[in-house]
Parts: C-alpha cells; sequence; structure tokens
C-alpha cells in the first residue's frame, strides 16, 4: 500500500480561507451537532486543512490538479454556479490528496490520527445527491471524507472527498461568507473554543450581537455558573488567544439594558511588520508581502466601515492607491483627514464616491 501513497505538495501561499456561511450553518452547526465540541482539536486541524487545500487547488482527482476555476470565483464569489466540476475519472468522480501526519501531529500517532479520520469519515454520513460534468445525477453515501488509508511505514495518508461536501466548501452561495486565518484557528486547543471563535470570526465586524450569558454557556457545554465566571474563565482566554494571532479580535462587555446579556463585538487588528530573521533574505521578502497584504485588508476593512464604501469603491482603492503604494496612502489619509479639519468637517462626513473623489483631489495637491 505503501507504494501507492505519494506525497502531494501543495500551493500553501496564503492562510486565509474564505468559509461558506452556508457550510458552515451545515456542517458546522455544534448545537444541533454537540459531538463536534467533545472531538479533540486534531479533528478542526485537519477539517480547516482540508478546506484551505480545497480552495486554493491542491487537491487532484487520479493525476490532475482538481481544477476551480478562479478567474470566474474572483468575478462571481457571492453567485451560484461558481464551480466547474473538471473530473478527470468520470466512472469514480473521486477528489483525493495526500497528507503526512507529522503535519498535525509531531509524535505522528497513528491512533489518534485515524481516529480524526474515521470521525470526519462517519459524521453527517447519509446519502447525498450531486452532478457531474456531463450533467448526470450520482448519489453517494459517506461523510466529509468518503474513505482513507494509512501507510504505517512512512506515516502518510490519503483522503478521499465525498463530491456533496467538497461542492459546499468551495460554492460561494447567496449566503455569502466570511474570512478564517489558519493561524487563528491553530491558537485553540479546546474544540469548544475554536468554535466560539469561529462565531466570533462570523460576527459583522464594528457591529457584533448580544447573547445571553446562559445560551453561550448551554450551546458551548460550558460548567460556569455565572455571568462573571464565564467572562473571567472563557470568553477573556478566547480573546487573548485571538490578541496574541495579531489579525482578528474582540471587545466584550455586559448590556447595560440587560445584566445577562454580553455584547461582542469583533474588530480587526492593524499589522505590524515583524522581521524574523534578517539574514534569510526569502523569508524577509515573504514577510514584507504578507505584512502587505495583511495592511491592504485592513485598510479596506477600517476605509469601508468609516466611510461606508461599496465593492465598486473599495477595488478602485485597491487598485488606484493601496496596493501600488502603501506608504503614500497614508500619507494622503492623513493629509485628507487634516484638509477636513481645515473645512471644519468630520473626515467620516465623506462617504461612498464623494469620499473617493475627494482622496484623489488631496492626490493631485500632491503630485510631486
Amino acid at each position: 500500500m505503501a507504494e501507492k501513497i505519494k506525497y502531494l505538495k501543495g500551493n500553501n501561499k496564503y492562510n486565509v480561507v474564505e468559509l461558506s456561511r452556508n457550510f458552515k450553518n451545515e456542517f458546522l452547526d455544534f448545537v444541533r451537532n454537540p459531538e463536534l465540541l467533545e472531538q479533540p482539536i486534531l479533528v478542526a486541524d485537519i477539517l480547516f486543512q482540508i478546506i484551505h487545500d480545497l480552495k486554493n487547488y491542491n487537491f487532484h482527482t487520479s493525476d490532475e490538479i482538481f481544477h476551480l476555476n478562479p478567474v470566474k470565483i474572483k468575478e462571481n464569489q457571492l453567485k451560484m454556479n461558481l464551480w466547474e466540476n473538471e473530473f478527470i475519472n468520470e466512472s469514480d468522480n473521486e477528489v483525493k490528496k495526500v497528507y503526512k501526519t507529522s503535519q498535525f501531529l509531531k509524535n505522528r500517532d497513528k491512533r489518534k490520527m485515524t481516529a480524526a479520520l474515521e470521525f470526519l469519515k462517519e459524521y453527517k454520513k447519509e446519502q447525498y445527491t450531486f452532478t457531474n460534468r456531463k450533467g448526470n445525477k450520482i448519489t453517494r453515501s459517506g461523510g466529509l471524507i468518503q474513505d482513507w488509508q494509512y501507510a504505517d511505514n512512512t506515516g502518510n495518508f490519503e483522503i478521499t472527498l465525498t463530491l456533496y461536501w467538497a461542492d459546499k466548501i468551495c460554492r460561494l452561495d447567496y449566503k455569502g461568507f466570511f474570512n478564517v486565518n489558519l493561524n487563528v484557528i491553530k491558537q485553540f486547543r479546546k474544540s469548544n473554543g475554536l468554535f466560539f471563535a469561529l462565531w466570533i470570526l462570523s460576527l459583522k465586524e464594528g457591529v457584533g450581537t448580544k447573547k445571553d450569558y446562559m445560551e453561550i454557556i448551554k450551546s458551548f457545554k460550558l460548567k460556569y455558573k455565572s455571568n462573571y465566571e464565564l467572562k473571567r474563565g472563557f470568553i477573556s482566554s478566547i480573546k487573548s488567544k485571538m490578541d496574541k494571532s495579531k489579525i482578528k479580535s474582540f471587545n466584550f462587555y455586559t448590556d447595560e439594558k440587560n445584566p445577562n446579556n454580553i455584547k461582542f463585538v469583533p474588530y480587526q487588528i492593524k499589522p505590524n511588520l515583524n522581521i524574523s530573521n534578517e539574514h534569510d533574505i526569502e523569508a524577509m521578502e515573504k514577510e514584507k508581502e504578507v505584512y502587505k497584504r495583511n495592511m491592504i485588508t485592513y485598510k479596506r476593512k477600517y476605509l469601508k466601515r468609516r466611510h461606508k464604501l461599496e465593492l465598486s469603491h473599495l477595488n478602485t482603492l485597491s487598485d488606484l492607491y493601496l496596493s501600488t503604494d502603501l506608504i503614500k496612502f497614508e500619507k494622503m489619509y492623513k493629509s485628507f483627514v487634516q484638509l477636513c479639519r481645515k473645512e471644519g468637517v468630520k473626515s467620516d462626513s465623506y462617504t461612498g464616491q464623494h469620499f473617493i473623489n475627494k482622496l484623489q483631489f488631496v492626490y493631485s495637491q500632491n503630485v510631486n
């Protein structure tokens, strides 16, 4: 069997995945499926690596790369039918990938790994119907993982996915999606903490929501007896871990109108450029690239919220200013704020296209 398993190196350039809300609501509903909270964190680590690799075209059918049309996804992110099934093996219609156990477990514990794989095979194991490239409907039984095999001598394992769930992961439907950074996920070693963080990530930045503390205790299978104990023993630790990710975190406080409610407001953490090894030119350039990408994402979200921008406005900002010269944009935005002060108006009074026009005027007045 070992000869059949060959490690397939994937292109893991980006650690951020767009998690479909439809997939989250159907597959990751821990309230209706409390067994999710009882699983070791290894199950979630494997699951999100699968999601990440599907999004980055790292699965394959036969000897070909599993193909998602990146152009159509970019142009039609929130529309249906974005995923073109390019299945080479029409008789089997399978997508596969090989992983190393050491990628998830330093001690390469076969028992833990195979138990996690078996859970992903049996969880939500039902009959699913999908349509292949030729328009033929196929019905199969299976969980997320259709099947798996483990090579004892190498610790490598191959998984075959159920196409129904692969499609759910890749399809960005009308319910939309939210970004999940694997660096945030990796901060957690217990499943209830991870699922709480996922819930926070799914909330609208700067707005958030309120939750009764008893509902939180019940939903996440916790044993705290009061609002204070819950915030001190659970919520504070989640916030601390998300703070360490340096990507996204949240504020929380007791609702003044109802002391049983806790208000949660997520926010984006401003990225910092930390060069870990100045002697490794390649690594240093990669860190700079990641910093720039994170900073552009941070700026887009900040400007969208502050100046009530639509997607077309954000794309204009990215194409003309953010992606071309981030440092210059920072200077121009400060000049914009200073100009607003001179005019006696608040900077956030400029919204939508009105803001874009004003910023373009500032740029035109500062041409070198």
